[in-house]
């Protein structure tokens, strides 16, 4: 399903909502719009997004329920909206780091980097991004799925000619990329969650690994932490 698609079905959910209790949709501005998207986004960044209600979204955006029922048609889709705009800052800040790397290792540290520092400042919304589940809808699902590929596809791209001992496209980077996700989802589970950058070495040395040799992967895992994230 296509970010289009859920808006669509969403509005058309969220009409049928008003309808019932007799109210006509009405159209609300986009101000009004992002005061609803920040407000569950602090609360998540704050408490998690298990905890965070249609009533404590309005409260913190001073907007009333009937204001958030004509914009969005539940709690879960204004999540899906969080999820969305986090990953495309997050995209934003990593792919700048890559395009400022002298060599692909290089821009491939950097925009991993830049993902744990992201993940490191917001450990809430991390949790959310990779570990959190919305009920009985699989779209969250779909939609992290959809990341890690364009991940995968990024990684790809741009790869190192392949040696004898590295893995064909596209299984290399699928693996190193659900390697790290999963590595990543068993860390923000702990408590307290450990700091993420310190991984960078250690997860570079997993990324390398597969596409040049084992001497790469060990100068990334000697790297040390504070030169990894600089």
């Amino acid at each position: 399903m296509t970010a289009d698609t859920s808006s669509e079905l969403g509005a058309m959910r969220a009409s049928v909502r008003l309808s019932a209790r007799g109210m006509a949709p009405r159209q609300i501005s986009a101000a009004g719009r992002a005061r609803l998207i920040a407000a569950a986004e602090r609360l998540v960044r704050d408490a998690g997004a298990e905890r965070v209600t249609v009533a404590d979204v309005c409260a913190a955006a001073h907007l009333s329920t009937r204001t958030f029922y004509a914009v969005f048609a539940d709690r879960e889709q204004v999540l899906l909206e969080i999820f969305d705009e986090a990953c495309e800052r997050a995209a934003a800040a990593m792919a700048r780091a890559y395009r400022t790397g002298g060599s692909w290792v290089e821009g491939v540290r950097g925009a991993l980097c830049e993902l744990l520092a992201f993940l490191d400042e917001r450990p809430a919304l991390a949790r959310f991004l990779i570990v959190g589940e919305l009920a009985d809808d699989p779209v969250l699902r779909a939609r992290r799925g959809e990341v890690l590929a364009a991940l995968a596809g990024a990684l790809e791209a741009d790869r190192p000619p392949a040696t004898a001992g590295s893995l064909p496209a596209p299984y290399g980077a699928e693996a190193i990329v659900g390697a790290v996700a999963s590595i990543l989802h068993t860390r923000l589970r702990e408590e307290p969650v450990p700091s993420l950058r310190d991984m960078c070495g250690a997860l570079m040395g997993v990324i390398v690994l597969p596409y040049l040799d084992a001497a790469a992967a060990r100068r990334e895992l000697a790297r040390p932490a504070q030169l990894s994230a600089a």
